[in-house]
């Protein structure tokens, strides 16, 4: 009989362990399907949240700016891309630039100024200059994005002196910030080209685009000695995407040295 008592008890916890296993299977299930529609919920509204920011970015051949018109941006080429575009400036003057985008946040790039290439006179050539970009901050909602970087470019070359009379940027800190509404944002940076003098200059300007093929933009810059302080305006229209074409008027204020530039572009990939 205690034998069977045993046995009895033996085989009533083996059938309560069994009925709890079969209530847990049983239950998860139900868990787990209930999970499951929260995390296709979840990635239902991650996936509309993504479309709406790719559908708010630009396109491929409207992509953020470089730079406005003599003053550089926070932004920069995509990993894999390149961007070429050629300065037309006054008495035929060609300036060519290509910037690459080696890694995600840098970018690499030169330039190359030929004078009087266009008309009847004999082009000549100033040396290539080096040009580089890195983006340290992507910038959030109330901080601006930033980036440093060299550029040797200048505008307009007197041989008298052997330099231009628009000096090159230098080193540089920029950031850039959207303000007010979408698709207007503010550039402000400083720079320095003249080491010796520790001389630090000031710039900054705002681009507004206007749809999906134009882009206005203006900038105040060398803010430092009134004498060499410049407005900029400009409009640029895409033509295509990968290609966009820039009217410009440069130092707007100056009697002598203002000048009307065309400046076209063409970003693809490599």
């Amino acid at each position: 009989m205690k034998r069977l008592g045993r046995r009895g008890t033996c085989a009533g916890v083996a059938l309560a362990i069994l009925a709890s296993g079969i209530s847990l299977s049983e239950a998860r299930p139900r868990r787990s399907v209930r999970e499951s529609r929260e995390a296709q919920a979840l990635s239902r509204e991650t996936f509309e949240a993504e479309e709406a920011s790719a559908a708010s970015r630009p396109a491929p051949g409207a992509e953020a700016l470089l730079d406005l018109v003599d003053i550089p941006t926070a932004e920069v080429v995509r990993y894999g891309n390149y961007d070429l575009n050629f300065r037309l400036y006054s008495e035929g003057g060609v300036l060519a630039r290509v910037v690459f985008g080696v890694f995600r946040s840098l970018n690499l790039g030169g330039s190359w100024d030929v004078r009087r290439l266009i008309g009847t006179e004999g082009a000549t050539p100033v040396r290539p200059r080096a040009f580089v970009k890195w983006r340290v901050f992507d910038g959030g909602l109330t901080l601006p994005a930033v980036a440093i970087g060299f550029d040797d470019q200048g505008f307009l070359y007197d041989d008298s002196v052997r330099q231009y009379r628009h000096r090159e940027k230098g080193v540089f800190l920029v950031g850039t910030h959207e303000v007010l509404f979408p698709d207007l944002e503010v550039h402000g940076g400083v720079n320095m080209y003249d080491f010796e003098r520790a001389k630090v200059f000031g710039f900054v300007g705002g681009s507004w685009r206007l749809g999906k093929v134009f882009v206005l933009v203006a900038e105040y810059d060398n803010l430092r000695s009134l004498k060499e302080q410049r407005v900029n305006v400009g409009l640029r229209f895409q033509v295509a995407p990968p290609v966009h074409v820039e009217a410009t008027g440069r130092d707007i204020g100056h009697p002598s040295l203002r000048e009307r530039i065309i400046r076209i572009s063409y970003r693809g990939s490599f």
